[in-house]
């Protein structure tokens, strides 16, 4: 009688199992917050993300102008040693080719910066972007609105190292680009053909 009454109850929990079960509920209250904050911001993120990728069809708007510019100074080169003041003739057109790569390469910088949603390229993109007010009426659209997404409370949520931690910790959760975003990247676009067409026709 007194093994018995000396055995283990088969029917009390053991003690790590209490612990486990005490841990668990709380780590699964923290991962339900942090995917809620994700979920809230998601459509803000898909727009900033796509706001990205203006700038990158920016970025491949200046780089090609600057190769091709760069490639006429350099096959233009040779005439011009030959001619009086030719070099210097040459300055311009090889200032202007650094002009449109060194912006190039800063909406490169910012657009794969919004891409990521790093937090070091707010404030430069919300000033490029100011910038971009002053190209009515299609450049004023798809600047103002850009630079809503980036000046907005949201924006700051979404541009911060908190929330990069969140993305980290979410990756189940996936962004779809707002149709906003189509839209606007439909008149950029268009835009952009308009110019070209216009600078074909009238040379």
């Amino acid at each position: 009688m007194e093994e018995l009454q000396t055995q283990t109850n088969p029917f009390a929990a053991p003690e790590a199992t209490d612990a486990i079960a005490v841990s668990i509920p709380g780590d699964s209250a923290v991962l339900g917050d942090i995917e809620a904050t994700r979920r809230r911001l998601l459509s803000h993120e898909a727009s900033i993300r796509s706001a990205g990728t203006l700038y990158l069809l920016g970025f491949v708007g200046l780089a090609l102008p600057a190769v091709f510019a760069l490639f006429g100074c350099l096959a233009t080169l040779p005439q011009l040693t030959r001619a009086p003041n030719g070099v210097e003739a040459l300055i311009p057109a090889l200032l202007m080719t650094l002009v449109l790569a060194a912006f190039a390469a800063l909406y490169y910088y910012i657009g794969m910066g919004l891409r990521r949603l790093d937090p070091k390229v707010r404030t430069v993109s919300m000033i490029m972007t100011g910038f971009g007010l002053l190209g009515f009426p299609i450049g004023t659209l798809i600047s103002g609105y850009i630079l809503y997404l980036l000046a907005c409370e949201k924006g700051k949520e979404v541009l911060s190292v908190e929330y990069q931690g969140i993305v980290a910790a979410t990756p189940h959760i996936k962004y779809r680009t707002s149709i906003v975003v189509w839209i606007l990247v439909g008149l950029l676009v268009v835009g952009l053909l308009g110019a070209f067409l216009g600078a074909v026709l009238r040379g």
